[in-house]
């Protein structure tokens, strides 16, 4: 009886499993000009999206769930002059602030900028004081396109430099990581030099954990060469991926060696296309749209892990493959929280015939697809693909398991939609389970954690200083903050054996 009992559930299991469906969160959001979507992303807590419209001198546009409406959070920010494509942004945990590519209009500065932008309750105001932007005397052309993340907290930022010259000289590509201290973007380290322009590059693609302590870049055109002022590209752009952490005031190497694809036959294999990690940076997904065994430009996508004993990364289930010629899987991954979940965007169509985004989960080592594909088109030719942008789609997990999705060419202007999945529920997740009031706060703060007692709580000022800790007596928690003298925005981090969360605290 036991073991008819064990049956029904497994069973029961799998089949909830397999007809589990994708939940649309709110209405589709369109744009009003081309290019709407051309950049997404959701808050860490999945109540936030912002995108990208692309045309027209461009808007960014933020949307907060009220309900089950999505609705706008203050007045568009722009415009930034961010036409052209490959403008990316990124929102912090509470999406209250974000990092754009855009151009505000100042002469002094060459090329585009990252702007940073703070939500005051109100509307949205520029987050520091310092502009990372191109240099106009010199006539230093820095475009700070590709790609750009956000830390959790707001506190740092990870830009690109993808199109760099001095008139007709190339000169070096670079990522570089920011803190914010003293209301001042200011360079954490070294930057990273990442070879040079290359005609019809694929841009570098960034990503950053959590807390912005780990880092990853994917430089999906190396290697190239640089000779006498001129660029010369392989034959074969295979790519690499290079990862690091801040320690000590620097950034660290993790890892035995460099990831890199195999240096097989395929032509323009791209790896590093498109990378996300999860929450502690300890998974990384890596796309290489170009990659496949017989050249057609089907794509694949892996996996890897990093081992805590030695540093080594070692890839955790199978390599997913593209399904057609010119599939082109790998325009886009992300990772979920925990690194289980992936989602997958291609700019080709499957072997169904549709423009779709895939999403897996591991199972017993296999990534296995989770219910039906999210489709958006089928067997069309877009107007742009002669511009070489194919049907892409651009997607981010929230930490809450909530799937922003992008088609910035649906219908000649694009639309989002945000996802869950009842196979996926995170509700009774670690977060939800989290209270804190009253916030913003005088002398006292009340934490409260509904089914955990153990842990440690620490408060940190805007610059990362460790100012208060303690640890949990009970779920209940009262602490004094009347040796805080200063008022203005801190940091909460709370660490407990189901998870670890910061969160944005305010001293009024």
């Amino acid at each position: 009886m036991k073991k008819q009992l064990l049956l029904y559930t497994i069973l029961f299991l799998n089949l909830n499993f397999a007809f589990s469906q994708w939940n649309q969160v709110g209405q589709t959001l369109t744009g009003t000009r081309l290019l709407f979507g051309e950049s997404v992303s959701i808050s860490g807590n999945g109540m936030r999206i912002a995108t990208v419209d692309a045309i027209n001198n461009g808007y960014v546009n933020v949307y907060e769930l009220q309900g089950t409406t999505w609705q706008p959070v203050g007045n568009p920010i722009g415009p930034l002059s961010v036409g052209g494509g490959n403008n990316p942004l990124d929102l912090d945990y509470d999406g209250d602030r974000l990092v754009v590519s855009g151009i505000n209009g100042n002469v002094d500065y060459y090329g585009s900028c990252f702007l940073t932008y703070n939500f005051n309750g109100t509307d949205w105001e520029q987050l520091g004081n310092t502009h990372i932007c191109g240099d106009f005397p010199n006539l230093i052309l820095e475009n700070y396109k590709s790609d750009a993340k956000i830390s959790d907290d707001g506190s740092r930022i990870m830009v690109v430099a993808t199109e760099v010259g001095n008139l007709d000289v190339y000169e070096q590509r670079f990522v570089e990581v920011y803190e914010l201290i003293s209301n001042e973007w200011t360079l954490m380290g070294d930057q990273f030099l990442i070879g040079y322009n290359t005609s019809g590059s694929r841009g570098i693609a960034l990503t950053m954990n959590t807390d912005g302590s780990k880092i990853a870049f994917g430089i999906p055109s190396a290697p190239t060469f640089h000779s006498g002022g001129v660029v010369i590209p392989t034959a074969y752009d295979f790519g690499t991926v290079n990862a690091y952490e801040w320690q000590a005031n620097a950034w660290v190497s993790i890892g035995d060696t460099t990831l890199e694809q195999d240096n097989s036959p395929n032509f323009g294999g791209n790896y590093g296309s498109a990378i996300s990690f999860n929450a502690l940076g300890d998974r990384i997904a890596i796309g290489a749209l170009g990659d496949d065994v017989a050249m057609t430009d089907a794509g694949k996508v892996e996996v890897y892990e990093r081992d805590a004993s030695d540093g080594s990364w070692s890839q955790i289930g199978n390599t997913i493959y593209g399904e057609a010629v010119d599939h082109e899987i790998g325009r886009a991954v992300a990772l979920n929280r925990t690194g289980n979940v992936l989602s997958i965007g291609a700019s080709g169509t499957d072997s169904d015939g549709n423009y779709s985004v895939k999403v897996y989960q591991l199972v017993n080592d296999i990534w296995t697809l989770v219910d039906n594909p999210i489709v958006f088109g089928s067997n069309i030719t877009p107007w742009y693909y002669t511009f070489y942008n194919k049907y892409n789609s651009f997607m981010e997990f929230s930490e809450t398991g909530r799937l922003a999705v992008a088609f910035p060419y649906d219908t000649g202007q694009g639309k989002i939609q945000v996802f869950e999945n009842p196979s996926l529920s995170v509700k009774d997740r670690f977060v939800s389970k989290v209270k804190l009031y009253p916030n913003p706060f005088h002398n006292q703060l009340l934490l409260e954690l509904n089914n955990e007692a153990k842990g440690t709580w620490t408060i940190l000022s805007i610059q990362g200083q460790q100012l208060l800790q303690g640890d949990f007596k009970s779920k209940q928690q009262q602490i004094d903050t009347s040796s805080l003298k200063g008022k203005g925005i801190y940091f909460l981090k709370i660490e407990t054996p189901q998870g670890t969360l910061t969160k944005k605290i305010v001293k009024a």
